[in-house]
């Protein structure tokens, strides 16, 4: 490309961001606020420099969510400076249409949570690494390292054990059952962080501050790590695999909700991975420090948790390199056509791979919409049905009533988990007989449920 060839493109492309940007905080209103925040002004413990955050904008009478959908056009425009420093205009716009078509990275966007700001903090550390001379690289580093701390760190002792349990899926992070049962009752933000430190007080049999609790609970993650290596290492393993699969798993039903509302043309996760993977094998010299960057932000979800928030940092690295394969496959095309069809096959049949949904998907799929309509059907009164998608979340409802619709919803459902919620409420209201028969059947079908601390994973355990 020519000098104007080029300055015709980024003005393309920077107005393209704009209207993208400013088109999306139009399209959120029509969606309903369904933040935690919603109708409320106190904040969940989510980071002293977060909260700071949304302090501001809400003095300066902002829109939380439209800053933060314009902070993700932001991440947009330095993925694609980066990415044309390191491979030129094809580079940059490839990098910035890989953020922009990412909608976990908007859906996130839309959530009262720190990631968006998160991946804001780190795309602008990334560019000025890129950017700067030596020794700045290594002191922008530092203070990126500083800030990030004392934004986003809050609690990591507590959220590294709901990632590194017994009953941890690899997914969101799961809390051991006493905690569950504590939080209800703590009427103040940040209840699950006050109810683990509850937890901590009394094993300790001493007053206990954040340190001391998240020592804690560190501790008895790494107890668990010592104690059962294989599985321990399993689940790192799965995280791993989580990492890349196709699948954006929401920790919070607000997300799940506006993932499922949003429509539009997306590039799954399942494609940009192995695009990313691509860019990093092709171009390796130029974009190391990329590389370390996006490694590094891979290390994070697989030590806590792997859902689309724990993600989101992991996008920059991601679509810049992503963004880097683009041109990279035309010159390889061009000097020897056989190899670039390789690749390609590579990245599309790893996509397809990555996107084939498994029994970790089906399970934490069935938990938040089983949440929601049980939810939806216990406001309008309607719990012995609600008790049949979460029966150990559901009120109690009236024996017979619950045995009769559990009947009635077995004969129209084929879902397997939905059976196993059923079988629950089957033995809540006293018919073991039916249970057994239905959890007979599971059993042949080799189902393994996935509840969390509610429940077990074997459904041998209910017979």
């Amino acid at each position: 490309m020519t000098a104007t060839e080029t300055r015709r493109a980024w003005i393309a492309l920077i107005l393209v961001i704009a209207a993208v940007t400013a088109f999306r905080a139009l399209l959120i209103e029509i969606f309903a606020d369904r933040t935690y925040f919603a109708g409320s002004d106190h904040l969940r413990d989510v980071g002293r420099g977060y909260d700071a955050f949304i302090a501001i904008l809400h003095w300066l009478g902002l829109d939380v969510r439209a800053v933060q959908i314009a902070m993700t056009g932001a991440v947009a425009l330095l993925a694609a400076l980066i990415a044309q420093k390191l491979g030129g205009v094809i580079a940059a716009i490839s990098a910035a249409i890989l953020v922009l078509a990412n909608k976990a990275a908007l859906v996130n966007a839309t959530e009262i949570e720190p990631e968006t700001l998160l991946l804001l903090v780190c795309s602008v550390a990334l560019a000025i690494v890129i950017w700067s001379r030596r020794w700045w690289r290594l002191a922008s580093a530092a203070v990126a390292v500083v800030v990030i701390v004392f934004l986003f760190v809050s609690n990591p002792g507590t959220a590294f054990y709901e990632g590194v349990n017994p009953d941890a899926t690899g997914y969101a992070g799961v809390p051991p059952r006493i905690v569950q049962d504590i939080e209800p009752s703590v009427q103040t933000a940040g209840a699950r962080d006050v109810a683990f430190r509850i937890v901590a007080a009394r094993a300790l049999r001493r007053r206990t501050s954040d340190e001391d609790a998240n020592r804690f609970w560190f501790d008895k993650a790494r107890a668990f790590i010592d104690g059962y290596r294989d599985h321990a290492w399993t689940l790192t393993g799965r995280k791993a695999r989580l990492l890349a699969s196709g699948y954006d798993a929401f920790d919070t039903l607000e997300m799940f909700l506006a993932n499922r509302d949003l429509r539009g043309v997306w590039i799954p996760w399942a494609l940009l991975f192995p695009l990313a993977a691509a860019g990093a094998l092709l171009t390796a010299r130029r974009s190391l420090a990329v590389i370390l960057y996006s490694i590094l932000a891979a290390l994070v979800p697989i030590a806590f948790g792997v859902t689309a928030r724990m993600r989101n940092p992991l996008l920059a690295g991601a679509a810049i390199l992503g963004g880097l394969a683009v041109p990279a496959l035309l010159d390889v095309l061009h000097r020897n056509a056989f190899w670039a069809i390789v690749v390609v096959a590579f990245v599309v049949t790893a996509a397809v791979v990555l996107s084939l949904p498994d029994d970790m998907q089906r399970e934490d799929e069935f938990l938040l919409a089983a949440t929601h309509t049980a939810s939806e059907l216990a406001a309008l009164g309607d719990f012995a049905t609600a008790a049949t998608w979460l029966p150990e979340r559901a009120p109690a409802a009236p024996g017979d009533a619950l045995h009769t619709v559990a009947l009635r919803e077995l004969a129209h459902t084929k879902s397997l988990p939905r059976s196993l919620s059923i079988a629950m409420a089957l033995l809540q209201c006293g018919d073991a007989a039916g249970a057994d028969e239905i959890l007979q059947r599971l059993q042949s079908l080799d189902y393994r449920a996935c509840r969390g601390a509610h429940a077990v994973s074997s459904v041998a355990y209910y017979r």
